[in-house]
């Protein structure tokens, strides 16, 4: 999987030629690509694809909404499956090890689906949110050492200021739209209101529970979520 396009690896069923060698396609990773890709799948196929994070949600979404099987699979576990590490690593070859993997073990696939919308937008919320905080985080350092310098600049120091303003109200105005998601939700409400009864657990711990759980489905004991 990659931002425009991803490789696959498949047996063609379909061809005339006899052959124990996969084929191997390359699909633009967008709706126009992907169904199109969708058309040539057999009515049973199952997709078993690289988790390589937000690269992966369209084909996720197209894959629920055409009732078509998928399952990502971590580089970790296909890293440890490798029979010979060392070797050159190409998208032709990475790919075919995923078809194999899936082949080989299919009970050790786990079938995953796209995430409500509510939740989707909490999770783009919490990472828009986090990436504000580590952009103020990093202004307030560069602002603590140009208070080394003998002389400095007051314009530099009024940008900073006006920056961290915008930054701080920017903030606010994200945990506000995260509140409003969880709030126009009963079940992820209900959840939010569990995990914030705990002492010490504000918005912005709930939400990443919320998120990285999926309101608690995709993870549900202590373990595997430390783990």
């Amino acid at each position: 999987m990659a931002k425009e396009k991803f490789d696959v690896s498949f047996f063609d069923l379909t061809s005339k030629k006899v052959s124990n060698q996969p084929s191997h396609k390359v699909v633009t990773n967008n709706l126009k690509g992907i169904g199109k890709f969708f058309k040539g799948l057999p009515s049973d196929a199952v997709l078993v694809a690289e988790h390589t994070g937000v690269y992966g949600d369209t084909l996720l979404k197209c894959c629920m909404d055409c009732n078509v099987k998928i399952a990502f699979v971590g580089g970790y576990v296909i890293h440890r499956y490798r029979a010979t590490p060392d070797r050159a690593k190409t998208d032709v070859l990475d790919c075919a090890l995923l078809r194999d993997f899936g082949e080989r073990y299919p009970d050790k696939l786990k079938y995953k689906t796209f995430p409500e919308e509510a939740l989707y937008e909490l999770r783009q919320l919490a990472r828009h949110r986090e990436m504000l905080v580590e952009q103020r985080k990093q202004l307030i350092t560069a602002d603590r050492s140009e208070d080394c310098r003998p002389i400095r600049s007051l314009a530099v120091k009024r940008s900073m200021d006006r920056i961290k303003e915008m930054l701080d109200t920017e903030i606010a105005e994200t945990e506000k739209e995260m509140l409003k998601v969880i709030n126009g939700h009963e079940s992820i409400h209900h959840n939010y209101e569990l995990v914030k009864s705990v002492d010490g657990v504000g918005l912005i711990t709930a939400v990443e529970l919320l998120v990285k759980t999926e309101n608690f489905t995709k993870i549900t004991t202590a373990r595997q979520y430390a783990a």
